[in-house]
């Protein structure tokens, strides 16, 4: 009997407290009523904010996922977001303008805030009983009807590690402002034809472009090749990915690019782009000439005696020509 009288005054609290509640609301609402129809500071803040436009800023946070440890391991979150700026230099430049755009304007907003701030000011001689709520009121309402734009930029990098199935192992995460950001948008504008000047430019990109090389795609391209170095057709458990057109030549990881060999083979190749090679010459290198020599592409260089055309595996081949 005394634990069912106890639920009953439970219940009888909770019943209690739901009424109290919901007669605080209708208090409330009929003071947010009131000011939003008699105060002037907010009349005044709604012909303000209909004279200022400012640019809605998109999020370009980032997420990468890999399953190759070793090469996550080796890479960070600003390897990855110089790889992203690459493609996404404009956008990612455009709305840091805007945040810059936003940040002017908002300064001229802030001020014409400052004066129109003023509350208890109505446009009714019958003010409602209690001024303490209603001045409170009138805040709250003219706080949430401010507008709130961007004022900074910024991009959140996030890099997961997974197994072959697809499942989250670990993860690392990194943000950077404007101020990083800019710093790496500058250094990757640093080119000559299609190569970065900036040393840490391409050793980021060809970080990642090494790391993208997953274990779905490594198997897929040993399924593809017979499970056979395709140099020496041997078949052996020490087989490597490599890059027929090197990373560091500004070969890419897709499975046009990319052929199975042992490491013996593998180690000799190195990055050196072999004779016949054609796989993005036309692509990526102008204007697709070949070599005399060892039959590499030849690549648009500027130098001391001016621009002349270089073979792409300088310095071990030094071949030049003219222009």
């Amino acid at each position: 009997m005394g634990q069912y009288s106890f639920f009953i005054a439970v219940g009888a609290i909770c019943v209690i407290g739901v009424i109290a509640l919901l007669v605080l609301a209708l208090i409330y609402n009929r003071y947010k009523l009131f000011v939003l129809k008699y105060s002037n500071a907010i009349k005044s803040l709604i012909l303000l904010n209909g004279k200022y436009f400012f640019i809605t800023i998109p999020s370009h946070d980032m997420k990468g996922c890999f399953d190759n440890e070793k090469m996550f391991a080796s890479l960070s979150p600003k390897d990855y977001l110089t790889y992203q700026l690459v493609y996404k230099r404009k956008i990612v430049k455009a709305a840091i303008d805007d945040v810059r755009t936003n940040v002017i304007n908002y300064s001229a907003y802030s001020d014409e805030i400052k004066r129109i701030r003023q509350y208890g000011h109505f446009n009714t001689e019958k003010l409602l009983k209690n001024t303490k709520i209603l001045l409170k009121v009138e805040e709250r309402c003219f706080n949430k009807l401010l507008l709130k734009p961007t004022l900074n930029y910024s991009i959140t990098v996030v890099l997961v590690l997974t197994n072959i199935k697809g499942e989250q192992r670990s993860k690392k995460r990194e943000k950077f402002d404007a101020l990083q950001i800019e710093k790496i948008l500058k250094a990757s504008s640093l080119k000559n034809g299609d190569f970065y000047l900036d040393e840490s430019v391409w050793e980021a990109i060809c970080r990642v472009e090494r790391a993208k090389v997953t274990n779905k795609i490594r198997f897929s391209i040993y399924k593809r090749d017979g499970y056979r170095c395709k140099k020496c057709g041997i078949k052996t458990n020490d087989l490597e990915i490599d890059h027929i057109f090197p990373i560091s030549k500004g070969g890419k990881t897709t499975y046009d690019n990319l052929q199975t060999l042992c490491k013996s083979c593998n180690m000799k190749k190195s990055n050196i782009v072999e004779a016949g090679t054609d796989i993005y010459v036309n692509k990526v290198h102008s204007p697709g000439m070949l070599c005399d020599k060892c039959g590499a592409p030849m690549v648009r260089r500027s130098g001391k005696y001016g621009v002349f055309y270089g073979c792409i595996n300088y310095p071990k081949c030094k071949s030049i020509k003219k222009i």
